[in-house]
Protein backbone atom coordinates (compact mmCIF):
# COMPACT_ATOMS: atom_id res chain seq x y z
CA UNK A 1 0.00 0.00 0.00
CA UNK A 2 1.42 3.39 -1.02
CA UNK A 3 1.81 6.28 1.48
CA UNK A 4 -0.92 8.18 -0.38
CA UNK A 5 -3.51 5.41 0.07
CA UNK A 6 -2.48 4.32 3.57
CA UNK A 7 -3.23 7.67 5.26
CA UNK A 8 -6.67 9.09 6.00
CA UNK A 9 -8.28 10.86 3.00
CA UNK A 10 -7.40 14.54 3.44
CA UNK A 11 -8.48 17.77 1.75
CA UNK A 12 -6.82 21.17 2.16
CA UNK A 13 -8.92 24.24 1.34
CA UNK A 14 -6.99 27.50 0.91
CA UNK A 15 -8.90 30.79 1.09
CA UNK A 16 -8.18 34.47 1.66
CA UNK A 17 -10.51 35.70 4.43
CA UNK A 18 -12.78 34.45 7.20
CA UNK A 19 -16.21 33.83 5.61
CA UNK A 20 -14.74 32.70 2.26
CA UNK A 21 -15.25 29.14 3.49
CA UNK A 22 -19.02 29.74 3.45
CA UNK A 23 -19.27 31.55 0.13
CA UNK A 24 -16.93 29.18 -1.67
CA UNK A 25 -17.87 25.63 -0.73
CA UNK A 26 -18.87 25.40 2.93
CA UNK A 27 -21.49 22.78 2.16
CA UNK A 28 -18.93 20.73 0.28
CA UNK A 29 -16.42 20.90 3.16
CA UNK A 30 -19.06 19.85 5.68
CA UNK A 31 -20.18 17.00 3.46
CA UNK A 32 -16.64 15.73 3.05
CA UNK A 33 -16.11 15.83 6.82
CA UNK A 34 -19.37 13.97 7.41
CA UNK A 35 -18.09 11.24 5.12
CA UNK A 36 -14.91 10.78 7.15
CA UNK A 37 -12.53 12.98 5.18
CA UNK A 38 -10.04 15.06 7.16
CA UNK A 39 -10.62 18.67 6.08
CA UNK A 40 -8.11 21.43 6.88
CA UNK A 41 -8.66 25.09 6.03
CA UNK A 42 -5.80 27.54 5.53
CA UNK A 43 -6.69 31.22 5.58
CA UNK A 44 -4.25 33.78 4.20
CA UNK A 45 -5.50 36.75 6.27
CA UNK A 46 -7.75 37.52 9.22
CA UNK A 47 -9.94 39.86 7.17
CA UNK A 48 -8.68 42.98 8.92
CA UNK A 49 -9.89 45.30 6.15
CA UNK A 50 -13.50 44.19 6.27
CA UNK A 51 -16.42 46.20 7.59
CA UNK A 52 -17.97 45.25 10.92
CA UNK A 53 -21.75 44.95 10.91
CA UNK A 54 -23.58 47.45 13.07
CA UNK A 55 -24.78 44.62 15.31
CA UNK A 56 -21.22 43.95 16.56
CA UNK A 57 -20.06 47.56 16.95
CA UNK A 58 -17.86 48.87 18.41
CA UNK A 59 -14.97 46.61 17.33
CA UNK A 60 -11.42 47.46 18.40
CA UNK A 61 -9.72 44.49 16.68
CA UNK A 62 -11.67 43.34 13.61
CA UNK A 63 -9.01 40.78 12.64
CA UNK A 64 -9.25 39.05 16.03
CA UNK A 65 -13.05 39.03 15.85
CA UNK A 66 -13.14 37.55 12.36
CA UNK A 67 -10.47 34.98 13.24
CA UNK A 68 -12.64 33.79 16.13
CA UNK A 69 -15.66 33.71 13.81
CA UNK A 70 -13.68 31.47 11.44
CA UNK A 71 -12.74 29.12 14.28
CA UNK A 72 -16.41 28.82 15.22
CA UNK A 73 -17.37 28.34 11.56
CA UNK A 74 -14.89 25.48 11.18
CA UNK A 75 -16.27 23.91 14.34
CA UNK A 76 -19.83 24.10 13.00
CA UNK A 77 -18.75 22.70 9.62
CA UNK A 78 -17.07 19.81 11.45
CA UNK A 79 -13.58 20.51 10.11
CA UNK A 80 -10.26 21.15 11.84
CA UNK A 81 -9.37 24.57 13.35
CA UNK A 82 -8.11 27.03 10.72
CA UNK A 83 -4.45 27.59 9.91
CA UNK A 84 -3.64 31.29 9.40
CA UNK A 85 -0.85 32.17 6.97
CA UNK A 86 -0.17 35.57 8.56
CA UNK A 87 -0.77 38.01 5.71
CA UNK A 88 -3.03 41.07 5.85
CA UNK A 89 -6.31 41.76 4.12
CA UNK A 90 -5.79 44.00 1.06
CA UNK A 91 -9.41 45.24 0.77
CA UNK A 92 -10.47 46.13 -2.78
CA UNK A 93 -11.57 48.86 -5.16
CA UNK A 94 -11.24 52.35 -3.64
CA UNK A 95 -10.37 50.84 -0.23
CA UNK A 96 -7.50 48.67 -1.47
CA UNK A 97 -4.39 49.02 0.68
CA UNK A 98 -1.78 49.66 -1.99
CA UNK A 99 0.74 51.11 0.51
CA UNK A 100 0.72 48.21 2.99
CA UNK A 101 3.66 45.90 2.17
CA UNK A 102 2.08 43.10 4.20
CA UNK A 103 -1.27 43.27 2.40
CA UNK A 104 -1.64 39.99 0.53
CA UNK A 105 -1.98 41.55 -2.92
CA UNK A 106 1.33 43.40 -2.40
CA UNK A 107 3.37 40.46 -1.11
CA UNK A 108 5.80 38.64 -3.41
CA UNK A 109 3.87 35.65 -4.76
CA UNK A 110 6.86 33.38 -4.13
CA UNK A 111 6.50 34.16 -0.42
CA UNK A 112 2.79 33.34 -0.46
CA UNK A 113 3.46 30.18 -2.46
CA UNK A 114 6.07 29.10 0.10
CA UNK A 115 3.60 29.68 2.95
CA UNK A 116 0.97 27.51 1.26
CA UNK A 117 3.54 24.83 0.42
CA UNK A 118 4.57 24.62 4.10
CA UNK A 119 0.96 23.88 5.00
CA UNK A 120 0.79 21.27 2.22
CA UNK A 121 3.95 19.62 3.59
CA UNK A 122 2.47 19.56 7.10
CA UNK A 123 -1.09 18.48 6.24
CA UNK A 124 -0.20 16.12 3.37
CA UNK A 125 -3.54 16.47 1.57
CA UNK A 126 -4.64 14.25 -1.26
CA UNK A 127 -6.64 17.12 -2.78
CA UNK A 128 -6.18 20.90 -2.63
CA UNK A 129 -9.14 23.26 -3.10
CA UNK A 130 -8.98 27.00 -3.73
CA UNK A 131 -10.55 29.84 -5.74
CA UNK A 132 -11.11 29.67 -9.48
CA UNK A 133 -8.85 31.86 -11.70
CA UNK A 134 -11.29 34.79 -11.41
CA UNK A 135 -11.21 34.69 -7.63
CA UNK A 136 -14.99 34.45 -7.61
CA UNK A 137 -15.46 38.17 -8.25
CA UNK A 138 -11.93 39.45 -8.97
CA UNK A 139 -11.05 40.28 -5.35
CA UNK A 140 -7.25 40.91 -5.39
CA UNK A 141 -6.70 38.63 -2.39
CA UNK A 142 -8.72 35.83 -3.97
CA UNK A 143 -6.67 36.14 -7.15
CA UNK A 144 -3.44 36.07 -5.12
CA UNK A 145 -4.53 32.95 -3.25
CA UNK A 146 -5.49 31.20 -6.48
CA UNK A 147 -2.10 31.98 -8.04
CA UNK A 148 -0.08 31.02 -4.96
CA UNK A 149 -2.02 27.84 -4.23
CA UNK A 150 -1.87 26.65 -7.83
CA UNK A 151 1.89 27.26 -7.85
CA UNK A 152 2.32 25.55 -4.47
CA UNK A 153 0.39 22.52 -5.69
CA UNK A 154 2.72 22.09 -8.65
CA UNK A 155 5.92 22.82 -6.72
CA UNK A 156 4.94 20.39 -3.95
CA UNK A 157 5.93 17.55 -6.25
CA UNK A 158 9.20 17.54 -4.28
CA UNK A 159 7.24 15.78 -1.51
CA UNK A 160 7.18 12.65 -3.64
CA UNK A 161 4.57 10.11 -2.54
CA UNK A 162 3.18 12.60 0.00
CA UNK A 163 2.50 15.29 -2.61
CA UNK A 164 -1.16 16.15 -3.24
CA UNK A 165 -2.65 14.20 -6.10
CA UNK A 166 -5.07 16.79 -7.43
CA UNK A 167 -5.93 20.48 -7.52
CA UNK A 168 -9.68 19.99 -7.33
CA UNK A 169 -11.41 20.89 -10.55
CA UNK A 170 -13.77 18.49 -12.23
CA UNK A 171 -16.06 20.89 -14.12
CA UNK A 172 -15.16 23.79 -16.40
CA UNK A 173 -17.96 26.34 -16.96
CA UNK A 174 -17.81 28.76 -19.89
CA UNK A 175 -20.28 31.64 -20.27
CA UNK A 176 -19.95 35.29 -21.37
CA UNK A 177 -22.33 36.40 -18.60
CA UNK A 178 -20.68 36.94 -15.21
CA UNK A 179 -24.08 36.47 -13.58
CA UNK A 180 -24.42 33.03 -15.16
CA UNK A 181 -20.85 32.17 -14.16
CA UNK A 182 -21.49 33.19 -10.55
CA UNK A 183 -24.68 31.13 -10.46
CA UNK A 184 -23.05 28.02 -11.94
CA UNK A 185 -20.10 28.37 -9.58
CA UNK A 186 -22.33 28.51 -6.51
CA UNK A 187 -24.66 25.67 -7.54
CA UNK A 188 -21.86 23.29 -8.52
CA UNK A 189 -19.60 24.03 -5.56
CA UNK A 190 -22.47 23.46 -3.14
CA UNK A 191 -23.13 20.16 -4.90
CA UNK A 192 -19.58 19.09 -4.10
CA UNK A 193 -17.85 19.76 -7.42
CA UNK A 194 -14.53 21.46 -7.98
CA UNK A 195 -15.24 24.24 -10.47
CA UNK A 196 -13.27 26.52 -12.76
CA UNK A 197 -14.93 29.24 -14.82
CA UNK A 198 -14.16 31.42 -17.82
CA UNK A 199 -16.08 34.17 -19.59
CA UNK A 200 -14.20 33.84 -22.90
CA UNK A 201 -13.18 31.10 -25.29
CA UNK A 202 -9.36 31.58 -25.45
CA UNK A 203 -8.97 31.45 -21.66
CA UNK A 204 -11.34 28.50 -21.46
CA UNK A 205 -9.30 26.54 -23.99
CA UNK A 206 -6.15 27.29 -22.01
CA UNK A 207 -7.80 26.04 -18.81
CA UNK A 208 -9.13 23.00 -20.63
CA UNK A 209 -5.69 21.97 -21.80
CA UNK A 210 -4.09 22.70 -18.41
CA UNK A 211 -6.59 21.10 -16.04
CA UNK A 212 -8.26 18.28 -17.99
CA UNK A 213 -11.71 18.56 -16.35
CA UNK A 214 -14.13 15.66 -16.26
CA UNK A 215 -16.92 17.71 -17.82
CA UNK A 216 -17.55 21.09 -19.50
CA UNK A 217 -20.67 23.21 -19.12
CA UNK A 218 -21.04 25.70 -21.97
CA UNK A 219 -23.57 28.52 -22.21
CA UNK A 220 -25.53 28.81 -25.45
CA UNK A 221 -24.98 32.57 -25.06
CA UNK A 222 -21.49 32.01 -26.48
CA UNK A 223 -23.07 31.80 -29.91
CA UNK A 224 -24.79 35.15 -29.43
CA UNK A 225 -21.50 36.64 -28.28
CA UNK A 226 -19.97 35.99 -31.70
CA UNK A 227 -18.39 32.62 -30.93
CA UNK A 228 -20.49 30.66 -33.39
CA UNK A 229 -18.12 27.69 -33.54
CA UNK A 230 -17.02 27.75 -29.89
CA UNK A 231 -19.19 24.88 -28.67
CA UNK A 232 -18.04 22.73 -31.57
CA UNK A 233 -14.43 23.56 -30.72
CA UNK A 234 -14.93 22.47 -27.11
CA UNK A 235 -16.44 19.20 -28.26
CA UNK A 236 -13.47 18.60 -30.59
CA UNK A 237 -10.75 19.51 -28.06
CA UNK A 238 -12.22 18.10 -24.85
CA UNK A 239 -11.73 14.46 -23.96
CA UNK A 240 -14.80 14.66 -21.75
CA UNK A 241 -18.59 15.25 -22.00
CA UNK A 242 -19.84 18.73 -22.90
CA UNK A 243 -23.21 20.02 -21.66
CA UNK A 244 -24.70 22.97 -23.52
CA UNK A 245 -27.06 25.10 -21.45
CA UNK A 246 -30.35 26.02 -23.16
CA UNK A 247 -30.65 29.54 -24.51
CA UNK A 248 -33.28 30.43 -21.91
CA UNK A 249 -31.27 29.04 -18.97
CA UNK A 250 -30.88 32.40 -17.19
CA UNK A 251 -34.64 33.03 -17.43
CA UNK A 252 -35.74 29.74 -15.89
CA UNK A 253 -36.73 29.22 -12.28
CA UNK A 254 -33.43 28.96 -10.37
CA UNK A 255 -34.36 25.78 -8.51
CA UNK A 256 -35.65 24.02 -11.61
CA UNK A 257 -32.62 25.08 -13.65
CA UNK A 258 -30.21 23.87 -10.97
CA UNK A 259 -31.97 20.51 -10.55
CA UNK A 260 -32.01 19.88 -14.29
CA UNK A 261 -28.33 20.79 -14.66
CA UNK A 262 -27.25 18.56 -11.76
CA UNK A 263 -29.29 15.72 -13.26
CA UNK A 264 -27.51 16.16 -16.61
CA UNK A 265 -24.14 16.20 -14.86
CA UNK A 266 -24.90 12.99 -12.95
CA UNK A 267 -25.94 11.29 -16.19
CA UNK A 268 -22.83 12.52 -18.04
CA UNK A 269 -20.29 11.65 -15.35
Amino acid sequence: MSPATSRRPTVLAVYAHPDDELFHGGGMLARLSDRGVRVVLACATKGEAGKAHASVQPVTDLGALRAEELRLSCQILGIEPPVFLGFRDSARKERQRHDDPHALANVDMLEVEAAVRRVIADVKPHIVITFDPHGGYYHPDHLAVHRATTAAFHSSGILGAEAPERLATDILCVAPSLDVIAYLHEVLRQAGHGVMTSDNVPDALMLLRATHPKLIVVSADLRAAGNTHAIGVFRDVAKCPVIELPSDFSHRDAGVAASRLLEQIRDAM
